[in-house]
């Protein structure tokens, strides 16, 4: 479970550091 969690988490920063290069507000992050 805590790998699990760490590749949820690690997933959630990419598509954080994607979101600010984009600058795109319209995305919706559902974790």
């Amino acid at each position: 479970m805590t790998k699990f969690y760490k590749v949820i988490k690690e997933g959630i920063m990419k598509y954080k550091v994607i979101g600010e290069i984009f600058e795109e507000e319209e995305f919706n992050y559902d974790f």
